[in-house]
């Protein structure tokens, strides 16, 4: 029989423990919240995301909601990202759009159906990974997937933390998209405005 005392302390202990958590999921967010870029978006995910969750390779799956298919944000693995598409359907970015829990993978065979993201990884001699469907947000549909050499047990501590941030990286991922294509719309009005003084210049020495 536990005494008071016992009980008491485990009481502590947990509360202690989800201070902890939200310090943490505060901190996560905080760095989330001042990336515009995805470079910004390297440093946050090789700082104090893999300091805290241990993984071998991240990979942040997008796909907008009018789609079938999906393409990948990111890839903490590889400099250059692949220019593709992939199927909404392919058993791994759709189990988990289907799922409101974590969904946990075991990589230990190959299939050469699978997408060739995942065989690059099972190549690596990274054996399970997990993947959370993030919140919904402006008509974008992302999946975070998690891999890992060593077969582990994600606690339920770090996927209350990964929950706690889910919604922030859906509001990165968007300003990060909303940067790049702001710098998109910059780059073609400058082009523009160049072809525009160049075309004044040549019809001015015409008639000059």
């Amino acid at each position: 029989m536990e005494k008071p005392t016992d009980k008491t302390a485990i009481l502590i202990n947990r509360l202690q423990e989800r201070e902890r958590e939200q310090t943490l999921i505060l901190a996560i967010c905080t760095a989330l919240s001042q990336v515009l870029n995805k470079k910004d978006f390297n440093d946050v995910v090789q700082g104090i995301l893999q300091e805290n969750f241990q993984f071998d390779d991240f990979v942040l799956a997008s796909s907008n909601e009018t789609e079938k298919e999906y393409l990948l944000f990111y890839e903490f693995s590889v400099k250059a990202s692949r220019q593709k598409n992939y199927i909404l359907n392919d058993g791994f970015f759709d189990l988990c759009m289907n799922s409101a829990e974590s969904v946990i993978f075991d990589l230990t065979t190959s299939d050469k159906k699978n997408p060739d993201f995942i065989q690059s990884i099972h190549k690596k001699g990274l054996k399970n990974g997990i993947g959370i469907c993030l919140p919904y947000i402006k008509d974008s549909r992302n999946v975070l997937f998690l891999f890992y050499k060593n077969h582990v047990t994600f606690s339920r501590e770090l996927n209350r933390i990964l929950k706690g941030v889910a919604m922030q990286l859906s509001i990165t991922i968007r300003n990060i998209l909303l940067t790049e294509e702001n710098e998109k719309t910059k780059a073609g009005l400058k082009a523009l405005k160049s072809s525009e003084n160049t075309a004044e210049e040549k019809d001015f020495r015409l008639q000059g």
